[in-house]
């Protein structure tokens, strides 16, 4: 991955209806990569494939070798039909194919959002949302170990979804196949700490480092013309004991130091970037 920063196509006010829909043209310019932002990430379901094709727009004509993108199969929306706000079923849900069309499924799925996305590799593939049956499945890991050895993608990974109580299955995964996953997306903050916490122990047992920053706000991530802006960062900066605010790019480089080998140390620790706002 490029960076420590990543931009995602999760909505855009429209592939999971949340938040005001934004024009065609913005979008596309806000996840075209560039400004420090070169990693981008989105996932075959959103849309249908709608927005893997709104980032095949956005990184048209892009050297290949200036950006990262990660993708995330997961839910067949190809001949499973959607199931209400559940959204469309696993691949693996019996009622769809057992396990010995599991790799089948997931090379048609893996080559057809690379095609949406204009390109003929992700540098990281993340099994999405997963149920018990991705969780355990040798066929499934076999299969996707097979996608990253014939180079469909450099890196592997794995994104339990918010609503199924992942702990456990995490859990379970990380011990059965944590030699092929190098990246694992968590939702972990101060509104939803609850199932991701939970697998921080066996991200410890299983030498995964889990580092969170504390910003206290960032003025520059408020959007321009966003209603009441100046005041939101003059009560940021006022609140310092810097007089200032950290920047994204504050942000962005203790994310890197913790994140190298300089960070080797640090784990189950909240790194305080917030110029004064939050005191330890």
């Amino acid at each position: 991955m490029r960076g420590h920063v990543a931009v995602g196509t999760w909505s855009g006010g429209r592939f999971m209806h949340f938040g005001e829909p934004i024009a065609d043209e913005r979008l596309e310019a806000l996840i075209r990569p560039g400004g420090g932002i070169d990693t981008v990430m989105s996932a075959d379901a959103y849309g249908a494939g709608a927005a893997d094709g709104l980032v095949g727009r956005a990184l048209a004509g892009l050297p290949r070798s200036s950006y990262a993108l990660a993708g995330a199969v997961g839910h067949d929306f190809y001949e499973g039909e959607r199931e209400g706000a559940k959204g469309y079923p696993r691949f693996t849900d019996p009622r769809l194919r057992g396990p010995d069309g599991y790799a089948a499924y997931l090379r048609m799925a893996v080559e057809r959002s690379l095609e949406r996305c204009g390109t003929d590799h992700f540098d990281l593939l993340l099994l999405h949302n997963p149920d018990r049956r991705g969780f355990e499945s040798p066929e499934v890991w076999d299969a996707l170990r097979g996608l990253r050895d014939e180079g469909l993608t450099r890196e592997l990974g794995v994104a339990p979804g918010p609503a199924n109580g992942f702990t456990l299955d995490l859990i379970g995964c990380f011990e059965r196949y944590g030699e092929l996953i190098d990246w694992a997306m968590l939702i972990l903050n101060p509104f939803e700490p609850w199932p991701g916490e939970l697998a921080l122990g066996a991200a410890r047992a299983h030498g995964v480092r889990v580092v969170t920053l504390r910003s206290g706000g960032v003025p520059e991530s408020l959007p321009a013309g966003f209603e009441g802006r100046e005041a939101i960062a003059k009560s940021l900066e006022e609140a310092t004991l810097l007089g200032r605010a950290a920047t994204l790019e504050d942000v962005g480089n203790a994310a890197v130091v913790a994140a190298s080998k300089w960070g080797r140390t640090m784990t189950g620790a909240t790194l305080n970037v917030s110029c004064g706002t939050l005191l330890d």
